[in-house]
C-alpha cells in the first residue's frame, strides 16, 4: 500500500465519521434541513470512486473528477428551495 492509498483510506474514514455524526445529531431531535437522498447518492459516488482507485481500475484524475461530482451532490443536499426548510 503506497502513501496515496493511505490518504484515500483516511478520507473514507473521515467521511464515515461525518455520516455517523449527521445521523446521530438527527436522532437527538435536532432536525438538519437536508436532502438525505442526495447526501446518500453523493457518498455512494465518492465511495465508488475511492474504491475503484484503490483497486487500480481507474486513474487518479478520473477518480478526482468522479469525486468532485459526489462532493457537489453532498454540498447540494444541504440546500433547499423550500422557504420553510431553511
Amino acid at each position: 500500500m503506497n502513501i496515496s492509498q493511505i490518504y484515500i483510506l483516511v478520507s473514507i474514514i473521515v467521511l464515515a465519521v461525518i455520516v455517523l455524526l449527521v445521523f446521530v445529531i438527527g436522532k437527538r431531535g435536532k432536525e438538519i434541513p437536508m436532502n438525505k437522498t442526495l447526501f446518500a447518492i453523493g457518498l455512494l459516488i465518492v465511495g465508488v470512486a475511492a474504491v475503484l482507485l484503490l483497486v487500480d481500475i481507474i486513474e487518479s484524475g478520473v477518480a478526482a473528477a468522479i469525486g468532485v461530482v459526489g462532493i457537489g451532490l453532498i454540498a447540494a443536499s444541504g440546500r433547499s428551495n423550500i422557504k420553510g426548510m431553511r
